[in-house]
């Protein structure tokens, strides 16, 4: 689980997706339980295929360790912090893209979500 070319079929971001995140960054500490239902859709889909996480987190050892303590570690090929190369990405913040006038048009609205957290 290193950083070089990652290749996944799933891929998910690690904070308010795999762990839930409820305050934020709060210096970088993993405080939270996993998400509800994260550990039973994890072990549907990881019998077909291939999941690692992505996370802007620089320490990726705490974030293994945290996997380990909640036993989530044995459905990921992989943990980054650099962008995997994957077919699906799972992510919070994320915008769908299509073209960039229906981006533009959606722009406003995911905005506005983002800063009323």
């Amino acid at each position: 689980m290193t950083d070089q070319t990652i290749f996944c079929d799933i891929a998910f971001d690690f904070d308010n997706v795999i762990h839930q995140y409820s305050q934020g960054w709060k210096d970088g500490q993993i405080y939270d339980p996993p998400m509800r239902h994260c550990e039973k859709v994890l072990d549907k889909l990881y019998k077909d295929y291939k999941l690692c996480i992505f996370t802007t987190r620089e320490n990726l050892a705490s974030v293994m360790s945290w996997l380990r303590k909640y036993n989530l570690d044995k459905y990921f090929k992989h943990v980054t912090n650099k962008k995997p190369v994957a077919k699906m990405y799972v992510d919070d913040r994320a915008v769908h893209f299509d073209d960039w006038l229906s981006f533009y048009a959606k722009f406003d609205e995911h905005i506005k979500l983002l800063y009323e957290k």
